[in-house]
Parts: structure tokens; C-alpha cells; sequence
């Protein structure tokens, strides 16, 4: 290839890449605030059977979040976003984990036309693995405790 038909092409290039630096990124996320944009991803949604399943678990206490439809005009609630904040309640209250109970719409309340509240349980779970139904480890432990027999080791 000749160097007059690179030239064209490599001076392309070059201005290309010189462009992006006067490329900005803006965004509404606050930076002082940007933890709390993504505080529900660290807390895990757990099912009633999941912790059905476990031995390491305590229960901090009932949280709820909702998803509000301020008028009729404005987008409807939806209940993902009322899951997302109850995730978020149970992030404020010390939880790595929440069980959802069930979520319920309401029509005209004071502040909302319509909304979805959901309800459940925020879960502090132990750092161990979980205890499962079924686990010999777990199982020998609980008969020689709770045989009340010595057993010789």
C-alpha cells in the first residue's frame, strides 16, 4: 500500500481519537449519593423455603416498600420498584437478606392515586455456610447432643 492512500485514512483516525477528549460525561447520580443508588443489589432476596433451609439467620425485624402513582396522569406503580425499595428498607436496617411476604395495591390514599406496598422480613445471615435439611454433618451433631448419650472420640 502506498503511503499517500495511508495518510488519508491514518489523519481520519487521528482526528477521530482527538475528538473524544472534549466529550463529557454528565449524569444525575450525585456522587456524594451514589452508594445509595445501589444499596438494594447488596441485599439477597430470599424465599420462606430458603430460610426454611438455614440455621444462620436472624430476623431484624417487618420492613415494606411501595411504588406510588401520584395522579392519574403520571406512570402507574409497579410492583418491582415497591420490591426494590422493601430491599432498600432492609439494607437501612442492618439486613444482607430479606423474605418477601406479599405485596398489595391500594387505590387513593392520601399521597398516592394508586400504589403497590410490599411486605416482608429483613434478615441478618451468619457468615457460615447454611445448614440444610438433610445434612449428615448437621444431623450427627444434633443426635449426640440431643441423646443425651456420651459418645467416645
Amino acid at each position: 500500500m502506498s503511503l499517500m492512500r495511508l495518510l488519508p485514512a491514518s489523519a481520519f483516525i487521528m482526528a477521530a481519537l482527538s475528538g473524544c477528549s472534549y466529550f463529557h460525561f454528565t449524569s444525575n447520580v450525585a456522587p456524594e449519593r451514589f452508594s445509595e443508588y445501589f444499596k438494594a443489589s447488596g441485599v439477597e432476596q430470599l424465599t420462606k423455603e430458603d430460610l426454611v433451609k438455614r440455621d444462620d439467620y436472624e430476623i431484624l425485624g417487618t420492613v415494606s416498600g411501595s411504588s406510588c402513582q401520584e395522579t392519574e396522569r403520571d406512570a402507574p406503580p409497579k410492583e418491582r420498584l415497591a420490591r426494590k425499595a422493601l430491599l432498600e428498607a432492609a439494607h437501612d436496617a442492618g439486613a444482607d437478606a430479606a423474605v418477601m411476604d406479599k405485596c398489595v395495591e391500594m387505590r387513593e390514599s392520601a399521597m398516592c392515586a394508586r400504589s403497590i406496598v410490599c411486605y416482608g422480613e429483613a434478615v441478618k445471615l451468619a457468615k457460615g455456610r447454611p445448614a440444610k435439611a438433610g445434612d449428615p454433618e448437621k444431623a450427627d451433631e444434633a443426635g449426640a447432643e440431643g441423646s443425651g448419650e456420651k459418645t467416645d472420640d
